[in-house]
Order: structure tokens, then C-alpha cells, then sequence
């Protein structure tokens, strides 16, 4: 943990002087090994346009290289707050770089990026933690005999006694029926 945050704390202060409009919040949850979460957000949402790709790149050189388990590396995401809707073309680029790490634009955001709110985005975004899923099940339907089935087994077995019907070879029984039904049509 001692590790993380003071790499965390490096890049923070490397981002801030690289991007002096942004607003760059880290946050980690264990997820099966650690995940790490960026997040950026500008003054003016046309710096994102112009520089998403510096600042992925950045948080790739002075935070990704320095991680120490491949789980970690790869499990890395960078989240752009907008406050606006964002072109559809420009979301999808970004959305859809695969360089270094997995990023995700949210769209008008207009609220304080708090713990709380950081965890509520994690939570739609990475883990569905908050994901309920409430389909009831169907009611298991009662057996039926079928009628047809029925009247050929009791033909195939008229001719065989009890002691007889205990060694009956299935495989065999189940082709009988098969040549039935396929006899009427």
C-alpha cells in the first residue's frame, strides 16, 4: 500500500504540472488483485479533445511502467469526465485506444468527485457491484405423460414378463420407440 501511494503521489504531481487545468484523482479497489482508477477532469471540456491522448500516454510512462504485477499493469483505467455531450466520433476514439490502458467517458458530469462518487463510477463501470438482478424463476412445470409415448411402450412391453422387464436393454427400447414415430409420418 506504502508503495502505491507514493507512486501515486509522483504521478499526481507530474499530471498537475504536465496538465495544469486538469483535476487528477486516483483511487484503488481490490478486485481480484488490485485496480487502479484515474481520473481526469478539465476546466474546459475542449482539453480533453486536444489532449486525452498526452494525458493517457503520461499516466502510461510515469504510473503503468512503474507497477510491479502484470494484474495490476492491465488492470488500469482511465476515466474523462465531461461536463458537456461529447462527439460521438471523439468518445468513441477515445473509448475504443487500445494503448495502456482501458478508457471511459462520462459524459456531462457535473457533480464533486468525491470518494463516494469515484466508487458509484467504479461500481457502473468495472465491478456491477450495485447490479441487482431480480428475474423471477418460472414455476417448474408438472409432468406430463405423453400419450403416443406411452401407448408404444405399453406395446413393446405387453409381450415381456417382470422378471424380463428389470434386464430390458434401453438403447434398444429407445429405437423401437424412434422406429415407431418415425414409421407413422
Amino acid at each position: 500500500m506504502e508503495q502505491y501511494l507514493i507512486l501515486r503521489n509522483k504521478a499526481i504531481e507530474i499530471l498537475k504540472d504536465l496538465f495544469p487545468g486538469a483535476t487528477v484523482e486516483f483511487h484503488r479497489i481490490e478486485y481480484g488483485g488490485w485496480v487502479t482508477t484515474v481520473f481526469v477532469r478539465f476546466e474546459l471540456d475542449e482539453l480533453i479533445q486536444l489532449l486525452w491522448e498526452e494525458i493517457s500516454n503520461a499516466v502510461a510512462l510515469y504510473y503503468q511502467t512503474k507497477i510491479e504485477t502484470d494484474f495490476e499493469r492491465w488492470n488500469l483505467y482511465l476515466f474523462y469526465l465531461s461536463k458537456q455531450k461529447m462527439e460521438k466520433g471523439l468518445k468513441y476514439r477515445i473509448e475504443n485506444d487500445p494503448i495502456s490502458s482501458r478508457k471511459i467517458v462520462i459524459e456531462e458530469f457535473n457533480e464533486a468527485l468525491d470518494r463516494g462518487k469515484m466508487e458509484e463510477i467504479i461500481s457502473n463501470h468495472i465491478t456491477n457491484s450495485s447490479l441487482t438482478i431480480n428475474t423471477p424463476q418460472p414455476a417448474p412445470s408438472p409432468f406430463v405423460q405423453d400419450q403416443a409415448i406411452t401407448a408404444v411402450l405399453n406395446k413393446i412391453l405387453a409381450d415381456v414378463d417382470d422378471k424380463k422387464k428389470k434386464a430390458i436393454d434401453y438403447d434398444d427400447l429407445l429405437k423401437k420407440i424412434e422406429r415407431s414415430f418415425k414409421d407413422e409420418i
